[in-house]
C-alpha cells in the first residue's frame, strides 16, 4: 500500500485509511478503473455497479472539499469549498493525472503514434539533433492558455 504525502494536513488524514478516511490506492484504482469502463470490485472482490461506483467518487470528492456527503450543495456551497479546498483538490487531481500519463497513456498504441510525450522542468532546454540539415517544425505551447506560440 502506496501512502502519499500531500501538502495539508487535511489530505493526509483524509488519504491515510482511517476509520474516517480513504486508502489512497483504493482511490487511485476506483478513478481508473471508472474512466477505462473496467469492472469495479469492492475490498471483498464482490463486483460494484457503476452507480454505487460514481458515488463513492463522488463522496471522496466532496470528502476533500469539505462538503457534507449526506446532501447535495448548492452552487454557493461549492464556491465556498473551492476556495477553501481548491488547491487541495487540484493536488489530488494533480497525483492521478501524472500517475494515469504515466501509466495509461504510454500503453496506448493511439497515444504513441502521435505523440512524443516529454516532461521538461522549468528552466531547462528542449534540445533537437539532426544529422542532416533538416529544419524541424517544433510548436510550444503557450502557458495557461492552449495557445500555440
Amino acid at each position: 500500500m502506496a501512502i502519499m504525502k500531500f501538502s495539508t494536513t487535511h489530505l493526509n488524514n483524509l488519504f491515510s485509511g482511517g476509520e474516517n478516511g480513504y486508502e489512497w490506492d483504493s482511490v487511485k484504482n476506483l478513478m481508473f478503473d471508472l474512466s477505462d469502463g473496467l469492472d469495479i470490485c469492492d475490498e471483498e472482490g464482490n463486483k460494484v455497479n457503476k452507480k454505487e461506483a460514481e458515488a463513492k467518487m463522488r463522496n471522496i470528492i466532496f470528502s476533500v472539499l469539505g462538503l457534507d456527503t449526506n446532501k447535495t450543495p448548492t452552487k454557493r456551497d461549492i464556491k465556498r469549498a473551492l476556495n477553501r479546498h481548491g488547491e487541495e483538490f487540484f493536488e489530488v487531481i494533480e497525483e492521478l493525472v501524472d500517475i494515469k500519463v504515466n501509466t495509461g497513456l504510454r500503453d496506448n498504441d493511439f497515444f504513441n503514434d502521435f505523440v512524443e510525450y516529454r516532461n521538461i522542468a522549468l528552466g531547462d532546454s528542449n534540445e533537437f539533433y539532426t544529422e542532416d540539415k533538416t529544419i524541424l517544425a517544433v510548436g510550444k505551447v503557450s502557458g495557461h492558455h492552449h495557445d500555440f506560440e
